[in-house]
């Protein structure tokens, strides 16, 4: 998802961007630099846990690792081999 989209405000599936939707790329940073100005008390959102309860929400449902590969961005399996150890970890 952090390729340019020609214009068209869609991620690369042609089915349009789950977060910020009317963007025509994503940065690397897009997430993170979105919640870092969440002030006060309380929980802070964190990217990085956000992104890693994801995986291991998909890898916990089942989802294809091929399938789950591309929509997390990665090119190997080795990148999601860290999330394993979270799986089946009640929270």
């Amino acid at each position: 998802m952090g390729r340019a989209t020609g214009g068209s405000g869609r991620g690369r599936d042609g089915l349009g961007f789950a977060f910020a939707p009317k963007r025509e790329a994503a940065g690397k940073n897009l997430v993170s630099n979105f919640v870092a100005p969440s002030e006060g008390e309380g929980i802070r959102p964190n990217a990085q846990r956000i992104r890693a309860t994801w995986v291991v929400d998909h890898l916990q449902s089942g989802t294809p690792l091929l399938n789950l590969m591309e929509l997390a961005g990665v090119r190997s399996l080795a990148a999601l081999s860290r999330y394993v150890q979270f799986v089946g970890v009640a929270a």
